[in-house]
């Protein structure tokens, strides 16, 4: 495996560390940017959207680990021993 891959990978585990949390980061980035640059929308509903976009983050991460502890075999199988 090459440095650039190694470093990206490193990046994603120590800012993520899951798919899901990036997403919503990066969409509530560019969604924000969007609505205060192309359109009227009071601030405080464009923070709303803002917050809301980061917070479904670790709550879809939380939801997923949640449901793959329920799971027989999932991987949270190996903590509740």
């Amino acid at each position: 495996m090459s440095a650039i891959p190694r470093v990206a990978r490193a990046i994603y585990n120590f800012f993520a560390g899951d798919i899901f949390i990036l997403a919503s980061v990066v969409v509530g980035f560019v969604l924000v940017s969007l609505l205060v640059g192309h359109s009227n929308l009071p601030n405080p509903l464009v923070a709303a959207v803002f917050i809301a976009c980061i917070a479904a983050g670790p709550i879809i991460s939380l939801g997923r680990e949640v449901a793959d502890r329920r799971r027989p075999g999932g991987r949270g199988a190996a903590y509740d021993q």
